[in-house]
């Protein structure tokens, strides 16, 4: 039933009478604002530890209406269509001020600056560790991931800019993207981020505190509670011609094993124009991510570095190359490696 309501809004936003604005097409009629956009990422890539060596995916396809009443009322319905059908965002934002918003829904936790990047603008191909036939490990983005500090889930926060500060503080389920809550705790994150000076120069830290249930072997239904705290920085983003530079670290609580476990990730590229032709620009870039995911024990840490370049044309149109090589700390386990290289359309 939920795949034919988002498909019919989807389509009721193409087929509204407007105009079309770029490659959006967009419905405005009084105070109401309607645009459709989208995304294809297309990526072909191999494994050293599959023994399907090599395959083509795709790893996003996604459509999304969204929706502005009266210059204050937004909504979004965001749709993917790949490896079956997924709601990712689904909400409502209330802009009473530029200081206090209140948003309610379905939509990405205030937690991690690589995570909140969206994937049309990341810089390389994946935000973490992600080769076909390796089992989960220790790598920064994984460990967040994997134990459900980050990402889409159901809730409601407030938000909101004032000065030179941005704001987030949300309450969600802590069960993960459209599931209902299992419990009577709530989980919560909240993110600070100050910007410096004119450059693009931004820092910013986290806290991300999750509660859920769990049942033991007697069957006894318990809640497991954790946190996670991040800083982070960044100078420049997306398309800023020259250097470009973003840092993370993390400490947080592993459920798996009870333990303390940390990471830390920093990417840095250089974008260079090369005019409004088909070819816009180009953009080398090398990713070094850190994790372990015990601090109490040895061997359990893990390192990716990831050399990369990415060609531009349009707007955030453009073809990305990256060689992921993962190296273990334990010598017993073989580092493994991925060559991907991605085709994204966005509209």
């Amino acid at each position: 039933m939920r795949t034919y309501v988002i498909a019919g809004l989807i389509v009721f936003a193409v087929l509204l009478p407007g105009r079309l604005a770029g490659q959006v097409p967009v419905l405005t009629e009084g105070p109401i604002h309607v645009e459709l956009s989208g995304r294809v990422q297309t990526q072909f890539n191999t494994s050293s530890a599959d023994s399907t060596f090599s395959t083509f995916e795709h790893r996003r396809v996604r459509l999304a209406a969204g929706l502005t009443i009266d210059d204050w009322i937004e909504g979004r319905i965001d749709a993917n269509f790949a490896h079956g059908f997924r709601l990712e965002d689904a909400w409502m934002n209330l802009g009473f001020h530029p200081a206090f918003q209140v948003q309610v829904g379905q939509f990405k936790k205030p937690f991690s600056r690589v995570e909140l990047i969206s994937s049309s603008a990341i810089f390389p191909i994946e935000r973490g560790l992600r080769i076909r036939g390796l089992q989960p490990i220790s790598e920064h983005h994984l460990l967040l991931d994997e134990q459900g500090y980050l990402g889409r889930e159901l809730g409601a926060q407030i938000h909101g800019v004032a000065g030179v500060f941005r704001y987030w503080l949300g309450a969600f389920n802590g069960t993960g993207p459209n599931l209902r809550d299992e419990n009577d705790a709530k989980s919560f994150a909240g993110r600070l981020v100050l910007k410096l000076f004119e450059a693009p120069f931004e820092i910013g830290g986290a806290a991300s505190q999750r509660e859920f249930a769990v049942v033991d072997s007697l069957g006894v239904e318990e809640t497991e509670s954790g946190l996670a705290v991040e800083l982070d920085m960044q100078y420049g983003g997306f398309r800023d011609p020259g250097l470009g530079l973003l840092v993370e670290v993390m400490h947080a609580k592993n459920f798996v094993v009870d333990d303390p476990m940390r990471g830390a990730q920093g990417i840095l590229n250089w974008f260079q124009p090369l005019g409004d032709g088909r070819l816009q620009g180009i953009e080398p870039l090398f990713r070094a991510s850190y994790g372990d995911a015990s601090t109490q024990f040895e061997g359990n840490s893990g390192l990716l570095l990831t050399p990369g370049l990415n060609v531009y044309f349009q707007g955030r149109n453009r073809l990305m190359l990256n060689w992921d090589y993962f190296m273990p700390e334990l010598d017993v386990i073989d580092p493994e490696h991925a060559i991907r290289a991605q085709l994204q359309l966005y509209f």
